[in-house]
């Protein structure tokens, strides 16, 4: 019998496995006293109890036989050339699903999937920015599934399908491989919710030959020893230069909430926003769909304070959780362009999505009402500060003569429109 204990300072949550079956009915009877501990208020939320059948349950199984492997003389594949398919990513999460039942998993974020603070309590199991025993994560996280031989998650499955023989370890239901060349970079903060990022991803409807490379997967996550320390430092010194987004085509930034995203003060997304630019690769801000719907609608009446967010960004002023990732960053920064220099180009290339958005929110509405909302002069002071001067006084004009048309020439909204026209002539 072995009984896993999890949670900190709230519930405590206990999970039993029967792994001899002379264990059988002792294991049930503690099971049931145990668990009648934790108050489960929806059925969806409780585990199953064959949670072996799930890719995270099959490594668990196989990590003795990993142990008794000596680990590769040379990692494979390189940091740059990890990622995993979206199937990949549905199939974690409804194993964890297994593992906790779905009203946990849908709270969950990457801190709690590595094994860093508690899917449960949601306290840190060991305050950062300590070190982690990965035998003081649960059984399901990924620093305990990759501790035997502290590699990334995507390095671990394939050494376990080479070990084993068991190709369902790196292969889907349909013998599609979970793991490929990376074509689309995902940047989050880690406080998103991996629901939320699944949805996000999903909204965009990606090909089946798309390879998604997520950090939580494809980075080694222990560092409790020197030969962990040493491949993490390694992968989070190559993520720093941008290496993965260059074999990319392009960046997607997950922006929640809506209104304001995590992601633009955080220093991690910033940094990989600035490589995306200076590696010349595309770069949308993706959202799952509720979020989505709720901008869409903001557009016109709040377009202008959207776009005022960006001027609140910051290299210096950017958040992390390890003040030794904050300054590992901002020294490749400030030696390389400075951080003025990065803001400059990180807000650039925002407010270019944020007009390539305006434009298409624009060409929606009908024609009749395209010329006089309040999204096409807002579109046009945006455009101003992209120095698009022609675009924007093109809108400028439009508004200009369609306010005319309908309130007459002495009206204040005509004399705003001509002040505005003004302003963009005087600043060509």
């Amino acid at each position: 019998l072995r009984v896993t204990t999890m949670g900190g300072f709230g519930t405590l949550w206990t999970r039993c496995r029967c792994e001899a079956s002379r264990w059988g009915p002792l294991a049930t009877g503690l099971g049931v006293s145990l668990l009648a501990a934790s108050p489960r208020p929806h059925a969806e939320s409780q585990p199953s109890n064959e949670p072996e059948t799930t890719i995270i349950g099959k490594l668990r199984k196989v990590m003795p036989k990993i142990a008794q492997c000596c680990a590769p003389d040379e990692r494979s594949p390189k940091l740059e050339e990890r990622a995993v398919s979206l199937q990949f990513l549905r199939d974690w999460q409804s194993a964890l699903e297994v593992e906790l039942g779905r009203n946990i998993v849908e709270k969950m974020n990457s801190f709690h999937i590595v094994g860093e603070k508690s899917a449960h309590s949601d306290t840190w199991i060991v305050d950062p920015p300590r070190k982690v025993q990965p035998l003081r994560s649960p059984d399901w996280s990924i620093r305990y599934l990759t501790r035997e031989k502290s590699l990334s998650l995507v390095e671990m499955l394939r050494l376990a399908e080479k070990v084993t023989g068991d190709t369902t370890l790196a292969h889907d239901a349909e013998d599609r491989p979970y793991f490929g060349l990376p074509t689309l970079f995902l940047s989050y903060p880690w406080t998103t919710r991996y629901s939320n990022t699944l949805e996000a991803v999903d909204a965009q409807q990606p090909g089946k030959e798309d390879y998604f490379w997520f950090d939580i997967f494809c980075v080694a996550q222990n560092d409790f020893e020197p030969m962990a320390e040493k491949n993490k430092n390694e992968d989070l010194d190559r993520a720093t230069e941008g290496l993965p987004i260059r074999t990319c085509r392009a960046t997607w930034m997950v922006a929640t909430p809506w209104e304001n995203p995590e992601a633009f003060h955080r220093i991690w997304c910033l940094n990989e926003l600035y490589n995306t630019v200076n590696s010349e690769k595309l770069f949308e801000l993706i959202m799952p769909p509720d979020d989505a719907d709720a901008f869409q609608e903001s557009l016109e009446d709040n377009f202008e304070s959207l776009a005022h967010v960006l001027s609140r960004i910051d290299f210096m002023k950017a958040e992390s959780r390890n003040p030794e990732t904050k300054e590992r960053i901002l020294q490749t920064v400030t030696t390389t362009i400075g951080s003025t220099k990065a803001n400059e180009i990180v807000i650039g290339n925002l407010r270019s999505w944020f007009a390539k958005t305006g434009r298409a929110a624009l060409a929606k509405k009908p024609e009749s009402e395209r010329d006089g909302s309040k999204l096409a002069n807002s579109l046009a002071a945006l455009l101003k500060d992209q120095g698009q001067y022609e675009e924007a006084t093109e809108l400028a004009q439009k508004f200009l003569a369609y306010q005319e048309s309908a309130v007459g020439l002495y009206h204040p909204h005509v004399a705003t429109a001509l002040n505005n026209l003004a302003g963009l002539l005087n600043a060509q």
